[in-house]
């Protein structure tokens, strides 16, 4: 009797980056780099939590390239991050190699400029650390570009007496998949000095979405002296949606059930919030 062999092939995925999300950004978003899914379960994505210890955040469809890691905060430590396949028989894959994130730093210097420092990123080749800019809230300009070997930074040009400051650092690295182009990993954004008008702290509580969760309109209950400009949609997987200039309500009935993040944009800074679709 002859004794046949058959090799089931499956889409076996390797952690692509974990970079900063772009809408909420205190969270890490992790991107894997798989192909079309086939013969996979899921997508389970570990994070250490101990040394050397990896428990699971969650899982990626098979169809899917990445996860909101909601339970991270990436102002106050870096994270250590890999991924693991499941098929369809239930048989688990090695896990893959480890990606380490950026940290960024700061402390004020005795001439009140700005020193900036940060923890290298670990799990993918790269030549240089971007370092990016705002002041008083306004939009982001690359301020130096550094080789990456260092890890230090002096913002002469700051003075915290006059102005506040936001800063991120950033490396641009290959696509690592046919999913994804190439990308710009992002660290935690560091802010010295109180945002015009209100800290920092104090201004993510001054917007508040009802009802909440929803099925068509949402209203946004602000202080009188808080302006909004702009209010943008993203889905789960920070793809923006759409944008509305009447910023005391939108209207969501036309939305897939599920969850999005609103982001107000106001003239004393961003503030985030989550907004459920019933």
């Amino acid at each position: 009797m002859q004794t046949v062999t058959v090799t089931m092939q499956v889409d076996v995925a390797s952690l692509c980056y974990v970079t900063s999300d772009e809408v909420d950004y205190t969270k890490n978003r992790v991107y894997i780099n798989n192909i079309d899914g086939q013969n996979v379960e899921s997508y389970e994505v570990l994070r250490e939590t101990s040394t050397n210890v990896f428990t699971s955040m969650g899982t990626i469809a098979s169809g899917e390239s990445s996860f909101l890691d909601e339970t991270s905060n990436n102002t106050t430590q870096t994270y250590r991050y890999s991924v693991r396949t499941t098929d369809i028989c239930q048989n688990t894959a090695p896990q893959s190699p480890v990606h380490t994130t950026m940290l960024l730093q700061s402390n004020v210097a005795a001439n009140n400029s700005i020193n900036l420092n940060w923890n290298t990123y670990h799990g993918v080749g790269f030549g240089n650390f971007e370092i990016y800019r705002r002041i008083n809230n306004g939009s982001f300009e690359l301020l130096a570009t550094l080789p990456a070997s260092n890890t230090m930074y002096n913002d002469t040009q700051a003075n915290v007496q006059e102005n506040s400051y936001e800063y991120y650092v950033a490396i641009q690295v290959d696509p690592c998949g046919t999913k994804l182009s190439a990308v710009q990993i992002r660290s935690n954004r560091e802010a010295v000095g109180a945002p015009v008008g209100i800290e920092s702290g104090l201004l993510q509580d001054q917007v508040v979405l009802y009802p909440n969760p929803s099925s068509g309109m949402v209203y946004l209950q602000t202080p009188d002296w808080l302006f909004i400009e702009e209010v943008k949609l993203y889905n789960p997987a920070g793809h923006f949606i759409d944008s509305y200039k009447q910023n005391d309500a939108i209207n969501i009935e036309n939305l897939s059930p599920g969850v999005y993040f609103v982001q107000i944009i106001t003239e004393q800074g961003i503030i985030t919030r989550k907004l459920t679709k019933k």
